[in-house]
């Protein structure tokens, strides 16, 4: 599961050419400077942007140090590849432990290449024993809209299987994803309502995160159910709006089916 989050934490800027935003686009003044993450004072994400407004690269401050960065190299304004270095423990500076390598293909295709290393070995330079490697294939119609996407193992299997629906703004309003294991099947739907205000993550930081980066609003509420229909969580989120139409702060209440509830904030602070 951890790689596969990591999977999720990949780009900044897959497809902005393909799709006009449907909200104004944010200029390097109102663009997201800094994450505070409210469960500890020293938790903090801090973006940096190239002199086009493209994400240059974020990184994760915590205890007074950097523990993970996200770089982020482009072609022609495309997205071409993301690093992504992370602190293991055994060394002082951070290390390479994956690459994500973008290849448009088009007909509204995008695939994109994961190596990752082995963090208790080095980095993806270090041996080739210690890597491995999946494939992502990511589908858009013709308004630039995400409507599905296949996750392939290292031995090119399919084991994730996503498809979505959009308002008429663009937003990402149901979800539903099938993994495969075993030669079983498991289905979970998710579903999205969203407010009239900016989405600071719009395009940027996480593209699987998928209702997050391709919704130009912000999700109010997310509802995820198992095939039987059984709801297996559910989150809300209470935002305060700056004059700006741009989020400076949001609480999210969620309810998990087998863990229980947890309450999370996060402040946002702009250039």
């Amino acid at each position: 599961m951890k790689n596969l989050f990591w999977i999720f934490i990949v780009c900044a800027v897959i497809f902005v050419s393909c799709k006009k935003d449907q909200v104004p686009e944010l200029s390097h003044h109102n663009k997201l400077y800094k994450e505070f993450y409210h469960r500890a004072a020293d938790q903090v994400r801090i973006f940096y942007y190239n002199s086009d407004n493209t994400l240059k690269k974020y990184e994760y401050q915590f205890d007074q140090g950097i523990s993970e960065r996200h770089e982020y190299f482009y072609k022609n304004k495309q997205l071409t590849q993301i690093e992504n270095y992370s602190w293991n423990g055994l060394v002082k500076d951070l290390i390479l432990t994956q690459i994500f390598k973008l290849n448009y293909i088009g007909n509204g295709q995008i695939e994109i290449e994961q190596i990752m290393g082995d963090l208790a070995h080095g980095s993806v330079h270090g041996s080739s024993t210690t890597m491995y490697g999946r494939k992502l294939v990511l589908y858009f119609d013709v308004n630039g809209n995400l409507v599905s996407c296949n996750v392939f193992s290292d031995s090119m299997e399919i084991i994730t299987k996503y498809k979505f629906e959009h308002d008429s703004k663009g937003n990402i309003i149901s979800e539903e994803k099938k993994d495969f294991f075993n030669d079983q099947i498991e289905t979970f739907y998710k579903e999205y309502k969203y407010d009239n205000n900016i989405n600071p993550k719009y395009k940027l930081e996480d593209i699987f995160d998928f209702s997050n980066y391709y919704s130009p609003n912000n999700c109010i509420e997310e509802i995820e159910k198992n095939e039987a229909g059984e709801i297996l969580s559910t989150i809300n989120r209470v935002l305060e709006i700056n004059n700006d139409y741009l989020p400076i702060n949001f609480t999210a209440y969620s309810n998990y089916k087998y863990s229980g509830s947890s309450q999370i904030r996060r402040e946002y602070v702009y250039y």
